[in-house]
């Protein structure tokens, strides 16, 4: 799939969230490689490639079901990622 498509989900998931930034990450074998990306620093972004642990990703893949964080900055799970 192009990066745009992946930058339109991005952009929707911005929108629809009334978020400043929004990813669209891939993740496996202990990477995230973000795909899309919408908002701050956009246009540096796809194809950056984190390990999934210092990533916001290791907490949804940790979870049972969804997850939300209002303020990565502000949260105590996120706050400590290292691209938060």
């Amino acid at each position: 799939m192009p990066v745009e498509a992946f930058d339109e989900v991005s952009s929707l998931a911005a929108e629809i969230a009334e978020a400043p930034l929004a990813l669209v990450c891939e993740v496996g074998g202990g990477r995230a490689v973000w795909r899309g990306v919408a908002g701050a620093h956009a246009v540096d972004a796809p194809g950056l490639e984190t390990p999934v642990m210092d990533s916001v990703c290791a907490l949804v893949v940790d979870a049972d079901g969804p997850v939300v964080v209002a303020h990565t900055a502000a949260d105590v799970a996120s706050a400590g990622r290292g691209v938060v």
